[in-house]
């Protein structure tokens, strides 16, 4: 326990506590210097979001195959592990991949939060190490945009909690209802008793994400000061800003990578278990149904050049005989 504490204060809240002092020395502000702070974390974290968004679109495309695993292999909880493993290792899936980001979202999300917290109570002090931008003052201006007491309770000036709440509302549509949709084959619905649905758990996700987590979260910025309030309108909004970038500017490679399974992936082809593709993107969804139908022409020829061959090799053998 020693060594996270330890760790948390030398590499996250100490240096996040730099920096902002640092931001604070050039433009006097401590609100300007929070949003600052809290948009240079944000940016360190892209890389991580970015893997884990492509790996989330990976995992999705993939997931009617899995879903074909766990059937071949129900009941056999030994085979179906060994059999998932070795599918997300054929195909790059990491499952694990948002527990990195959660992980370091908590740390960096924690050192904002415990540092705004103390500016607003007033318990930061010159006790810290030498700042290693070479300034050793440590005192701040608690009025954040020249009206905003940091300390001042988010109760007081209820239009920072709601414009969390709005912007928490706008990531969840914008990531359920808005975002470029990848094209999914889908397997058709088969009654089963007490087995997973996942169509279900999508919809509750989505339902939460929308309506009950922005409600959540402004009751918890309500009850916090405005400096946390600052730090956590800056996160919503910049988290919405990087959904919308992602999903758009990877909108091609999410495409690029559904083309290449419809290629060389005979899930793909004619399967009595799985629906026509939901035709989110009709340029991709168009290129799939042409691999399809190129696939079944191809299966015609063959079979009529089998067919002519047989007839040649049944003639020949009849002549032969008279």
């Amino acid at each position: 326990m020693n060594v996270i504490v330890w760790i948390f204060q030398n590499l996250v809240y100490r240096p996040q506590l730099n920096l902002l002092q640092f931001f604070y020395n050039f433009t006097g502000d401590i609100g300007v210097s929070i949003v600052l702070i809290a948009t240079v974390v944000n940016l360190l974290l892209w890389p991580l979001f970015i893997a884990t968004y492509l790996n989330g679109q990976k995992i999705k495309i993939l997931q009617p195959k899995l879903k074909a695993i766990q059937e071949k292999h129900k009941g056999n909880q030994q085979e179906l592990l060994k059999a998932t493993v070795e599918f997300n290792r054929k195909h790059g899936v990491n499952n694990s991949s948002f527990l990195v980001v959660l992980i370091a979202q908590i740390f960096f999300a924690s050192g904002l939060l415990y540092l705004t917290s103390d500016l607003s109570q007033g318990k930061i002090s010159i006790e810290l190490y030498e700042n290693f931008f070479g300034t050793t003052e440590s005192s701040f201006n608690n009025t954040a945009f020249g009206f905003l007491d940091i300390g001042t309770q988010a109760r007081n000036f209820i239009w920072l909690p709601l414009a969390n709440l709005v912007f928490s509302y706008l990531y969840g549509l914008y990531t359920f209802k808005l975002a470029p949709k990848p094209v999914i084959t889908k397997p058709k619905k088969k009654k089963s008793n007490g087995a997973f649905d996942s169509e279900a758990f999508q919809k509750s996700l989505e339902f939460q994400t929308l309506y009950v987590m922005p409600i959540f979260i402004f009751l918890f910025n309500f009850s916090f000061s405005v400096g946390v309030n600052i730090y956590f309108v800056t996160v919503s909004l910049l988290s919405l800003i990087r959904q919308i970038f992602v999903s758009r500017y990877y909108k091609d490679h999410t495409n690029k990578l559904i083309e290449d399974i419809a290629k060389t992936d005979p899930e793909f082809e004619d399967n009595p278990d799985i629906e026509t593709p939901h035709l989110a993107d009709d340029a991709v969804a168009t290129k799939i149904v042409d691999v399809k139908v190129k696939k079944k022409d191809n299966k015609k020829e063959n079979l009529k050049k089998k067919t002519k061959e047989s007839k040649k090799i049944v003639k020949k053998s009849f002549k032969e005989k008279g």
